[in-house]
C-alpha cells in the first residue's frame, strides 16, 4: 500500500512538477504574449503618433500648399502683368526701333544727299580748277608760240639779247604747261638761239657717208665722192681733230666699214675696195664679176663683208683678206635696209631679196610698185618706213601693208633713220626733217646742196654731209638747246620788256642763272 500511495504521490508530485512547469511555460507564454502586446501597444502608440504627427505635417503641407497656391496664383498673376508690361515695353521698344530705323534712314538719306550736294560741289570745283587750268595752259602755250615767233623776228634784227629770253621764256612756259616742244615756231626758235648747227668743211667731195666707231666713244668717219676717208674725234658740243686718211680723186666712195680693231673699209662705186690699216697703211682690192655700182657695204656673219653692187652681191673675207663669191641678181638693187638680222634688198621692179644671216637668198614681190630709195626698221615700234624716188615715206606694218604716207619731202629720200619714236629723214630736197610722234614733220636744218647722208650722233644730235663736202652737226634736243641758251643769258628782262610782251598780269620771272 505504501508502495502505492508512494506511487500515487511520485505521480501527483511529477503531476505537480509537470504543472509547475507548464504554468512557468504559460507563465512565460503569458509574459511574452504581455511584452509583444505591449510592444504592439508601444508600436500602434508610435504609429498613431506617427500618423497624428502625418497628419499634422500633411496638414501643414496643405496649409504650405494652399499658401503655396496662393503665392503662385499671386506669382501667376504677377507674371501675367510683367508679361504684359514686358509685351508693352516690346512693343514701345518696336516703335522706338522703327522710330530709329526710320530716323536713320532719314538721316541716311539727308547723308546722301550732302554728299551728293558735296560731290557736286566738288566736281564743279574741280571743273573750275580744270577749265582755268585749261585756260592758263591754252593761255602760256599761246603766249609761248608768240615769243617765239617774236624770238626769231629779234634774232633777225641782231637783237640777241631779247632774243635768246623770248626763246627760253618760250621753253620755260611749254615745258610748264606740257605744251609741245616741237611746235615748228617753239623749236625753230630754239634752234636759232642755241646755233644748234655746226659746220666743218674738210672734204673735197660730196660726202656719202658718216658713221659712228662701234668701238670708240666720239670717233666718226666720213668717206666722199672724190675719194677721201677722214677720222673724226668729237666731244658733247665741238671738234676736237679731224685725221685725213686717205685722198685720191680716182676713187668714188659710197660706203664705210669699221672693224673692231678700227681696220677702215671703203667702198668705191667702181667696186674697188680700199682697206686702211690702223697704222694708215692701205691696199686695194676689187670686188668681182657683178657689174658696176656699188653703193653698201655689208658686214655679214664670219667676218665677211659684202659688197652690193646694182645688179648682185660680192663677198670678202675680213681674216683672209680675199674675195669670195658672187650672187647675180636679175633686178637692180635700189636700196638696202636691215629688219632685225635680215638684209632687205629693194629692187627697181618692185623685187624684194631678203638675205638671212646663212647667206641665203629669198625673192618676193612687194604688194606695192614703188621705187624705193631708203628703208629703217624700228623693233620698238614694229614698224618700217620706206622712202620713195618722189619723197613720200611710207610707214609699213610687219606684212609690208601701208599705215600711214608721210608727206613733207619735195624729192627722193636719200636717208632715213628711227631714233625712239621719231623718224629722221633726209632728201635731195635739201631738207633734214624729225617727224614726232604724230607724224608731223620738223624741219631741223635746210642745207646748202643736195643731203646724202645723215648718222644719230648720240641722243641729242645728228651728224649730216652734204653734196658741198660739209659735215654739219645737228642739235635736235630741245632741252639741250634750251640749257645752252640758258647759259649764254647775260641779263633778265626789264620790266618794261616783261610787260610789254607778257603782259602785266603774268609774274615776273628771272631767267638768267
Amino acid at each position: 500500500m505504501k508502495s502505492i500511495v508512494s506511487i500515487i504521490l511520485g505521480i501527483v508530485c511529477v503531476l505537480l512538477a509537470v504543472s509547475c512547469v507548464w504554468l512557468y511555460h504559460a507563465s512565460v507564454e503569458q509574459s511574452h504574449m504581455s511584452e509583444e502586446l505591449k510592444s504592439k501597444l508601444t508600436e500602434m502608440q508610435e504609429k498613431e503618433r506617427n500618423a497624428l504627427v502625418v497628419r499634422r505635417i500633411s496638414k501643414q503641407m496643405e496649409d504650405i500648399a494652399y499658401q503655396q497656391k496662393e503665392i503662385s496664383d499671386r506669382q501667376r498673376e504677377e507674371a501675367m502683368m510683367q508679361s504684359h508690361i514686358a509685351n508693352e515695353m516690346r512693343i514701345q521698344a518696336e516703335k522706338q526701333r522703327q522710330n530709329a530705323e526710320n530716323a536713320e534712314k532719314h538721316a541716311v538719306e539727308a547723308f546722301e544727299v550732302a554728299e551728293e550736294q558735296r560731290a557736286i560741289a566738288q566736281e564743279r570745283q574741280l571743273q573750275a580748277e580744270y577749265a582755268k587750268s585749261v585756260a592758263d595752259t591754252l593761255g602760256y602755250v599761246a603766249l609761248a608760240r608768240s615769243l617765239s615767233s617774236l624770238s626769231q623776228t629779234q634774232y633777225q634784227a641782231k637783237n640777241f639779247d631779247l632774243a635768246a629770253l623770248m626763246a627760253y621764256a618760250a621753253y620755260t612756259f611749254t615745258t610748264r604747261y606740257k605744251g609741245n616742244l616741237y611746235l615748228p615756231e617753239v623749236y625753230n626758235s630754239l634752234a636759232m638761239n642755241s646755233h644748234a648747227v655746226s659746220v666743218w668743211n674738210e672734204h673735197k667731195g660730196g660726202i656719202s657717208r658718216v658713221v659712228a666707231s662701234s668701238s670708240e666713244k666720239n670717233i666718226f668717219y666720213t668717206v666722199s665722192k672724190y675719194g677721201e676717208v677722214i677720222r673724226w674725234h668729237m666731244d658733247d658740243q665741238k671738234l676736237i681733230s679731224s685725221n685725213l686718211l686717205f685722198r685720191d680723186s680716182s676713187f668714188d666712195f659710197r660706203d664705210i666699214f669699221i672693224d673692231s680693231d678700227q681696220t677702215v673699209y671703203a667702198l668705191s662705186f667702181d667696186g674697188r675696195l680700199v682697206i686702211i690699216s690702223p697704222n694708215d697703211n692701205y691696199s686695194v682690192m676689187t670686188f668681182p664679176g657683178t657689174g658696176k655700182g656699188f653703193q653698201y657695204l655689208l658686214p655679214f656673219p664670219g667676218n665677211m663683208l659684202v659688197g652690193v653692187s646694182d645688179t648682185g652681191l660680192s663677198f670678202f673675207s675680213r681674216i683672209e683678206q680675199v674675195m669670195g663669191r658672187s650672187v647675180a641678181f636679175l633686178h637692180s638693187v635700189s636700196a638696202v635696209g636691215k629688219k632685225q638680222k635680215d638684209y632687205l634688198l629693194f629692187c627697181h621692179d618692185g623685187y624684194l631679196v631678203r638675205m638671212k644671216e646663212n647667206g641665203s637668198l629669198t625673192e618676193e614681190r612687194l604688194p606695192i610698185n614703188i621705187h624705193v630709195t631708203a628703208c629703217a626698221w624700228s623693233d620698238s615700234l614694229g614698224m618700217m618706213a620706206l622712202g620713195t624716188s618722189n619723197g613720200t615715206i611710207l610707214l609699213m606694218d610687219n606684212q609690208y601693208r601701208v599705215v600711214k604716207s608721210l608727206i613733207g619731202h619735195r624729192s627722193a629720200i636719200t636717208q632715213l633713220a628711227f631714233e625712239g619714236n621719231h623718224l629722221f629723214s633726209s632728201s635731195y630736197d635739201l631738207h633734214l626733217k624729225m617727224w614726232d610722234e604724230k607724224q608731223n614733220p620738223i624741219d631741223l636744218i635746210t642745207a646748202s646742196d643736195w643731203i646724202y647722208c645723215f648718222c644719230m650722233k648720240d641722243a641729242n644730235s645728228i651728224l649730216m654731209g652734204d653734196e658741198s663736202g660739209a659735215l654739219s652737226q645737228v642739235v635736235i634736243s630741245p632741252f639741250q638747246m634750251a640749257n645752252r641758251i640758258k647759259q649764254s643769258l647775260s641779263r633778265d628782262f626789264t620790266q618794261k620788256e616783261w610787260n610789254t610782251y607778257m603782259g602785266v598780269n603774268v609774274p615776273f620771272e628771272s631767267f638768267k642763272p
